[in-house]
Order: structure tokens, then sequence, then C-alpha cells
């Protein structure tokens, strides 16, 4: 008559919370776990590190651009994520797998020559300009007013469209802000030195003239 009833579930749920709490308390920023994807949305994809669940933001997938989470991940996907933030009041966390990648401007910058042509992809418009993909995860813009044409444009939507494969060359590289600046335009041919050492030249010529001679040109 001394039965004992024993919920599993209850038993498990407890084992977990006391886990999670365990979990909890050694959590750091920019520590790095691994851990399962669990759900999936557009915005990102949820990630539960042994215990306890956190977000993994799309912008933090990866330093290529993407349309939504599920193009890169799935639920059950084995992953490695650091902590980018935590709230400890609300217990909420945020990850980040591109930290935990090679950066792309890092390995680019090095290879982009001012003054360069390279072959992009145009993948945003915004009214004061076009942003140009030249390497994956790494883009330059091109102001509206160096879109290559005569006419004043109020959009680059006038001359571009998401998706075109165009060829720019390169203004300015600014290493402090990872910005590279970019022109449709073509580069202007300077003829100083050529002229100069034509009219040397000539100047030369008119000298081995012999003065007797100088008459016969008049």
């Amino acid at each position: 008559g001394n039965n004992i009833i024993v919920s599993r579930r209850e038993f498990l749920e407890q084992e977990s919370k006391k886990k999670a709490d365990k979990l909890w308390l050694q959590v750091q920023e920019g520590s790095v776990h691994k851990g399962t994807v669990t759900a999936v949305q557009d915005y990102g994809a949820f990630v539960n590190i042994g215990g306890i669940e956190g977000l993994l933001h799309i912008s933090e997938i990866s330093y290529e651009r993407i349309k939504k989470a599920g193009d890169r991940l799935k639920v059950g996907d084995q992953i490695d994520v650091a902590i980018k933030e935590i709230d400890r009041e609300k217990r909420k966390l945020s990850f980040s797998l591109k930290s935990l990648l090679e950066d792309p401007w890092t390995a680019a910058v090095g290879n982009i020559k001012i003054g360069a042509e390279y072959q992009g992809k145009v993948v945003r418009l915004k009214t004061y300009g076009a942003f140009i993909e030249l390497f994956p995860g790494v883009d330059g813009m091109i102001h509206i007013s160096k879109l290559g044409t005569d006419r004043v444009h109020r959009h680059p939507k006038e001359v571009l469209k998401i998706g075109d494969a165009i060829m720019v060359r390169v203004l300015e590289v600014d290493k402090e802000t990872r910005r590279i600046s970019l022109t449709m335009e073509k580069e202007e041919v300077d003829y100083t030195k050529e002229l100069a050492q034509l009219k040397e030249d000539q100047d030369k010529s008119v000298k081995a003239v012999p003065s007797h001679l100088e008459n016969a040109f008049d």
C-alpha cells in the first residue's frame, strides 16, 4: 500500500531547469558554445546551447547579405556560436556566427587598388547612391553624381537595378570606416606629359634646321 507515483516529465523539467540555471552562471559575452538550431524564422534562428536558448539574428549569420535565415540554416543544424549580448534579468541571449568567420574585408582590402576597375553587382539602391558588391561580404558605394552619365538623376534606379553586373572604378578606400567609394565615370586621361614631350621634340627639330634654310620655311 506504499506506492510511490513519480512523474518522469516533471523530473526532466526540474533537471533541465537546474542545468539551465547552472549554465546562466557560466555564460559570458564572447564565449563560444556548440548549439543546435531549434527554430528558423526569416529574421533569424533560435539556437539551444545546452539548456538555454537564444536568437541568432540574420545580420549575425554571415558577412554576405542573405534574404532570410532559412537560406543558410535549418532546424537540427549543429553550429558553433559566440554570445554577443546577455540580458540576465530577462534571461535573453543573442548569438553571432559571423564573428567566428574570417572577415572578408580583411582579406579583400589588401587587393583593392585605388584607380583599378572591378566588376561588381548592384545589391542596394538609395536616393543618394548605389551599393555594389565587389567581393562576397564587401560592398562599395557609387554616389548618385558618379553614375557615368551626363544627365542629373533623382535616383540611381533611373540607371541601375538590383542584380545588375557593372564595371566600377575605385576612387577611395577608407580602412577605418570600412568604406569604399566607387564611380562609373571613365577615368580622365592626363596628356600633360605627352604634350610636354611633343613640344620638347618640336623645339629640338627647329634647332636642328641649318640657319641658311630657316628662310625656306617662311
